[in-house]
């Protein structure tokens, strides 16, 4: 069994009314409630997970909230802290970017940067000559 699914394996079980927060949190920034509960660091996965968190907190302390879902109180603290600086921020979830290339493998990914830095150096020479 991976690291992934044994976390996913061991993920608590929540109860009703925190479920209700999961489900809405999890709908807002269109991620699946298990992400949510797993490991997973993406951007939008980690914004998603603070936010429940901090709606969480609402309910219940931060110490009960890390006991609830067996994480530190400092990571939980963090998360909230996080969270909240979003809010105030009027901050909105990110959401994929359709438009943007999508690099296939990571020898690719390293193929379009350094094009976008050659790019980048011509029209600065072009600048200085002009």
């Amino acid at each position: 069994m991976t690291t992934m699914q044994q976390i996913t394996a061991e993920a608590p079980v929540l109860s009703g009314k925190y479920r209700i927060i999961l489900q809405e949190v999890s709908e807002r920034h269109g991620i699946d409630p298990e992400d949510v509960m797993s490991g997973q660091r993406s951007q939008r996965v980690v914004e998603c997970r603070h936010e429940f968190w901090l709606r969480l907190n609402d309910h219940i302390s931060q110490a009960k909230i890390a006991r609830l879902l067996d994480l530190s109180e400092s990571t939980i603290s963090h998360g909230v802290r996080c969270a909240r600086k979003r809010k105030i921020a009027n901050y909105t979830p990110t959401k994929p970017r359709d438009d943007f290339p999508r690099p296939s493998y990571r020898g690719e990914a390293t193929a379009m940067i350094a094009m976008a830095r050659n790019e980048n150096r011509a029209m600065l020479r072009n600048m200085g000559r002009a």
